[in-house]
């Protein structure tokens, strides 16, 4: 499996440091931010091989920090990874540039399927 460099976007601290601890455990390098617009900052000056957002975070949402992302890295696999399951939000981040979706509370060993399996993930150095 190709080592990616992750980065976890979530208000809650605890999911982050659980998501870091087990993708980290795999051997990706992975960065947390809790606001939409720090993704969109970091998005802006490093190269991910894949990001996992929440919709509902402080500040800028996850559906307006996607579309900003895909100004400036077209081609990153976004993941979104909510609780919020109105199908009409999920229908929004998809059409901003979502690639997919896992609700929570997440199912690991799936994500990590789905990361081994996907060649289209950005490998990092």
């Amino acid at each position: 499996m190709a080592r990616l460099k992750i980065l976890v976007v979530d208000d809650n601290q605890d999911f982050c440091e659980s998501v870091r601890d087990i993708l980290e455990a795999e051997g990706h390098e992975v960065q947390a931010t809790y606001d939409g617009q720090s993704a969109v900052e970091l998005a802006q000056k490093e190269c991910f091989g894949l990001i996992l957002m929440d919709l509902v975070i402080p500040g800028m949402d996850g559906v307006t920090a996607i579309k900003a992302i895909r100004k400036t890295s077209p081609s990153v696999p976004i993941i979104v990874v909510t609780a919020f399951g109105e199908e009409s939000i999920i229908e929004e981040a998809f059409r901003a540039g979502a690639n997919k979706q896992f609700g929570k509370p997440i199912d690991f060993n799936r994500l990590l399927a789905d990361i081994s399996k996907n060649d289209h993930y950005g490998a990092s150095a």
